[in-house]
């Protein structure tokens, strides 16, 4: 059974390319999803960054930026796809990434995507950016 389970999942899907929001849906109805969420200190400050997300799955609101680690993705990899993807930054922009601690969050209300494991970082830009 589990060979066959495999094979047809070998054949229809290749995790590294992405999983489809179906299929993604479904496992996060199977295990906890890791994430990294980013405090982005302004330069020269004690200011942070928040982003607007309006969502399907938690509604309108400030988050601190942060996303999903894919399948056999580098945890630094992550935080650079999601600095550039939400605030435009690159890795010159940043100039320190310091892990702080890790916190879980499970919604019992939902049945798709309850339940995150968050790592939480510091970002530290290198110079102000004009757009922040």
């Amino acid at each position: 059974m589990y060979r066959l389970i495999h094979l047809i999942v070998k054949t229809f899907i290749n995790a590294e390319k992405g999983l489809g929001k179906r299929i993604f849906h479904i496992v996060s109805q199977l295990t906890p999803l890791i994430c990294v969420e980013l405090i982005v200190k302004i330069y020269k400050s004690n200011n942070v960054v928040l982003v607007y997300r309006d969502d399907e799955f938690y509604g309108p609101g400030w988050h601190l930026p942060g996303g999903i680690v894919r399948y056999k993705e580098l945890v630094k990899n992550r935080i650079y796809a999601t600095l550039k993807k939400e605030l435009s930054l690159f890795a010159e922009d940043i100039t320190k990434i310091s892990y702080i601690n890790n916190f879980e969050v499970i919604d019992n209300e939902k049945m798709v995507r309850a339940h995150f494991i968050s790592l939480l970082h510091i970002i530290e830009l290198s110079s102000e950016k004009s757009y922040l």
